[in-house]
């Protein structure tokens, strides 16, 4: 296993003139390629409870190393001193990912993408959203009051995402149809709202993109997926329990009028009838989603206004700016006191 000893002895001599060595989880490439900019070094440690790298969804970054198939043990045979350790994930990531930051004597930067499951009561929901760590980080202000932790605490951040609006743009519209961009859609649907899908779209076209067997597929590439933005003439999220649903960005940042559940955090960044239309009625949605594939210039109004929201609110810089500060203040933090 890597030496735990020259990571007491890189942190004493730890300057920002050099990438940090992060031993982390993926837990959605999307994510992880904006993550990547930031210029450290992640080592993409491989376990059978951790989301694999998919080549279709994105290229994986240089700076992203992973670290084998064998078991963890052989997995860290490497000479490297970490600098602090990443779990994206309370329920797979971080049981195990405690325990390495412990034996690797690093500190322990938690980001949270999910929400407590629905159905948990609130104990469970207070001792899992209080797991210990050096410091939380938070993609969403409803994300820490849904796991009951308190946003003014100094142990907390919220980054939101960072969207690369030099490549999510040129939306043209004009196929008459409504597009979906969702993972085992049917599969989740208490999480991800299919049912409302498929009441609202009845008798509408549509264009379902996502890993979903039975259902939709995925994307060829990620140029694929842009050019079905492009050309949607409107983007449908019917989220119930996510934080910010990355496709419905992705939709905005390119320029694609959308559609959206009034649920989570979408209410923190979609004003009705401005850059977007957000409801929780079906009917109402159903009548926002034919004007707009009806009424070009609405849908265009609507777009760039959409896209406006994730350059001010979701821009990348930013992003990387607030995870970089989080970072190199992880870094520093002593190895395990949590």
């Amino acid at each position: 296993m890597a030496n735990p000893l020259s990571g007491i002895l890189k942190s004493i001599n730890r300057n920002k003139d050099r990438p940090l060595n992060i031993l982390y989880a993926n837990n959605h490439e999307g994510y992880s390629s904006t993550l990547a900019k930031t210029g450290h070094q992640f080592f993409m440690l491989n376990h059978p409870r951790f989301h694999k790298w998919n080549s279709q969804e994105r290229t994986m970054p240089s700076n992203i190393i992973p670290l084998g198939n064998g078991d963890i043990n052989q997995q860290l045979k490497i000479d490297i001193a970490f600098d602090l350790v990443l779990t994206q994930n309370r329920i797979d990531h971080h049981p195990i990912m405690i325990q390495l930051a412990t034996q690797l004597n690093c500190p322990l930067l938690q980001a949270e993408h999910s929400l407590p499951w629905p159905d948990w009561d609130d104990e469970t929901i207070e001792r899992v959203g209080k797991l210990p760590c050096s410091h939380d980080i938070f993609l969403a202000d409803f994300s820490v009051g849904a796991w009951f932790r308190d946003i003014d605490d100094p142990n907390i951040t919220v980054i939101r995402h960072g969207m690369d609006t030099d490549f999510w743009n040129g939306w043209v519209g004009g196929d008459g149809k409504i597009l979906t961009a969702v993972w085992n859609y049917p599969q989740r649907n208490k999480i991800c709202g299919f049912d409302i899908y498929k009441e609202v779209t009845k008798d509408l076209p549509t264009n379902p993109w996502g890993d979903s067997p039975g259902f939709s597929k995925n994307a060829d590439n990620v140029d694929h997926l842009r050019e079905l933005y492009r050309h949607a003439s409107v983007f449908l999220n019917t989220t119930l329990w996510s934080t910010t649903p990355f496709g419905l960005l992705e939709a905005m940042s390119v320029g694609c009028p959308v559609v959206t559940t009034a649920t989570t955090a979408m209410p923190e960044f979609i004003e009705n009838g401005v850059n977007g239309f957000i409801t929780n009625d079906p009917v109402t949605m159903k009548e926002h989603l034919k004007d707009l594939i009806e009424d070009h210039d609405m849908a265009l109004e609507i777009g760039a206004a959409g896209r406006e929201t994730v350059l001010k609110q979701f821009g990348q810089q930013q992003f990387i700016d607030a995870w970089n500060e989080a970072f190199w203040k992880v870094a520093n933090c002593p190895a395990g006191k949590w």
